[in-house]
């Protein structure tokens, strides 16, 4: 058994007249640019949602820092609301009427009570007359501050 060496050209010779062999590379080459054009296109396709995803987000910060500012505003109205409820409070406390009427407005408390006569006839006048506040008109205002000054003015005077 011998081995005989041809030379390197008769190798390459025949690769190339082989026509399988340039199918196979043609197809290698249809296969290679079709993977590079499927993996650009998802590439694309990621970066495009990554970028839709970054101002979905950036959307969502802004609508987040208003809904915070909108909250320190509604904390701060409902502190500034308490502060405002304990001055009404104090405002209406007794000791401040009493303060505001005797020392600002110079009121005189009532040495002995007084007692106002109301004939019936203003009484019965005076039955339809609505004294809530909220549905309260001039007219029975009117009427309230006629019996009153008409029940005063038939009073008798002290001497």
């Amino acid at each position: 058994m011998s081995l005989t060496l041809l030379p390197e050209a008769a190798y390459f010779e025949n690769a190339g007249d082989n026509p399988r062999n340039e199918i196979r590379f043609a197809t290698r080459k249809l296969l290679a640019r079709r993977f590079v054009g499927v993996t650009a296109f998802f590439g694309g396709l990621t970066l495009l949602i990554l970028f839709v995803f970054a101002i979905l987000q950036s959307l969502s910060d802004g609508v987040h820092f208003e809904l915070q500012n909108i909250g320190a505003q509604i904390e701060s109205e409902r502190t500034e609301l308490r502060k405002l409820q304990i001055e009404l409070d104090r405002r209406q406390a007794p000791q401040e009427i009493f303060r505001w009427s005797d020392g600002v407005l110079g009121l005189v408390a009532a040495d002995e009570p007084t007692i106002i006569r109301v004939d019936p006839a203003y009484i019965s006048a005076s039955a339809n007359v609505s004294l809530d506040t909220g549905t309260r008109s001039s007219s029975d205002w009117q009427s309230v501050k006629t019996l009153l000054t008409d029940a005063v003015s038939s009073r008798p005077r002290r001497g």
